[in-house]
């Protein structure tokens, strides 16, 4: 379904340019309105959002809190009726009832990248400074259940179990904890160019150069406030917080922001039904099988402390052009467990779910059997996102895990089981599953 819509799309944006391009527009902001006006009603159609939801595209202010903001936004896509501005199309709506902000730009060069970077990042800052006064006064709620499983998936780690409970945490999740929150409870913030940067790499060297250039807490870019997503010409930059990309590379580094070479229109679907999807807890057609973008690594995050401040340390990754052209085309496959990790994952089931880190014996067994030690298999199992440490444990993020076998005693993990069967069917295994589930009567409580 996704695939159909975003070739509706890119169809409507193709014969609207085409349209647009056969009259002679010389005043500059009125071509600047018509491109904005492409991009509001290819979001607007029936085929690219759900109409009976109650969602609309407007431009306009939002407001946060009892503020409204200054600065205006060429398009949101946002829930319900808002507050006309007199007789003009503008509207006036609270953030909490916009699910993505959208920039417009005819050819996205490297100034408009950082004017539209400053503009969606201050709205995106007076939002988590927003939640973070009301999470001082105890006054927001909200379900985080998926914020924790992307929490879980990111850093390896065990999320908190309710918003109180992130103050528990240590300085580097808390940190990210909050980063993610504020992804989760603002809208997305989309940076739109029709055209621009020719190729991926000099997108990517943009992007990387302006944070470089701005780095510092005065005009610099924190992890909250870089966009969601960035499209220009036939290439995107997207933010892996869960919202629906996540990338690692390692166990402790977090991949921030990851380029896509594939059509930018399907990203940017991706990024709208993800929204609406959490913003409604409503399920979305995807219907997508095994496709997968092929995501490559821009950007890494760490926390770091330097000099009594505490911050987020970027490294970017900078593959030339070649490299990112010729990079395979990608589909979903499960993880692939080595055979010690086949033997750990199978102590978990044993032992209903959870295996002590801490345990010497099994160590001591591990380390004279495979000569590797609990600590780094474990760190190869938590490396492929499926699992977390909580406390002094080891557990799977997911409620049910399925393990497939292979015959040299490594196998293949997953806990989407629609796409497992898929992928056996693919590739000609029986799915003849070793399945764990974890049973949780309150989803946050005890486990058996």
């Amino acid at each position: 379904m996704i695939s159909r819509a975003s070739e509706l799309l890119a169809e409507f944006i193709n014969k609207e340019r085409k349209a647009l391009e056969e009259v002679e527009i010389p005043h500059m902001p009125t071509l600047g309105e018509a491109y904005e006006a492409i991009a509001a009603q290819g979001i607007d159609q029936q085929f690219a959002i759900p109409k009976f939801l109650g969602l609309k595209v407007v431009s306009g202010f939002v407001t946060v809190g009892d503020r409204q903001l200054p600065n205006q936004v060429d398009c949101m896509l946002v829930d319900g009726e808002g507050q006309r501005i007199g007789l003009t199309d503008h509207h006036i709506y609270p953030i909490e009832r916009v699910l993505c902000l959208v920039e417009v730009k005819k050819t996205l060069t490297k100034d408009d990248l950082l004017d539209a970077m400053h503009h969606l990042g201050a709205i995106k800052r007076a939002a988590s400074g927003r939640i973070a006064e009301l999470l001082d006064r105890e006054e927001f709620s909200a379900d985080i259940s998926q914020l924790r499983l992307h929490f879980a998936q990111i850093s390896g780690h065990a999320a908190p179990e309710s918003l109180s409970d992130r103050l528990l945490q240590p300085l580097e999740r808390k940190l990210l904890f909050h980063s993610l929150l504020t992804d989760h409870f603002t809208p997305a913030t989309v940076i739109l160019g029709f055209d621009g940067h020719k190729t991926e790499a000099g997108l990517r060297g943009a992007f990387a150069s302006i944070l470089e250039e701005h780095l510092g807490p005065d005009g610099g870019f924190g992890v909250t406030g870089l966009p969601s997503l960035v499209l220009a010409s036939n290439f995107s930059l997207v933010k892996c917080n869960g919202l629906p990309y996540i990338l690692k590379r390692a166990p402790n580094d977090w991949v921030v922001v990851a380029s896509v070479r594939e059509n930018p229109i399907r990203i940017l679907l991706e990024v709208l039904w993800t929204k609406i999807a959490q913003y409604y807890g409503v399920g979305m057609p995807w219907n997508d099988g095994l496709a997968m973008e092929s995501l490559s690594p821009l950007l890494n995050a760490a926390v770091v402390h330097h000099e009594g401040a505490t911050g987020w340390r970027y490294n970017s990754v900078e593959p030339n052009e070649a490299s990112l052209r010729h990079r395979p085309a990608m589909a979903w496959e499960p993880a692939r467990l080595t055979a010690r990790a086949v033997t750990l994952f199978g102590l978990l089931i044993a032992k209903g779910g959870w295996v002590d880190t801490c345990d010497d014996d099994l160590s001591a067994y591990l380390l004279m059997k495979y000569q590797q030690s609990l600590d780094e298999i474990c760190a190869e199992l938590i490396g492929t996102g499926y699992f977390m440490r909580e406390g002094r444990n080891l557990r799977p993020i997911h409620m049910h895990s399925f393990l497939l076998g292979v015959a040299d005693g490594t196998g293949h993990l997953a806990h989407d089981k629609a796409k497992f069967d898929e992928w056996c069917e693919k590739h000609g295994h029986a799915p003849h599953y070793l399945s764990l589930l974890l049973v949780d009567d309150d989803e946050l409580g005890d486990k058996s």
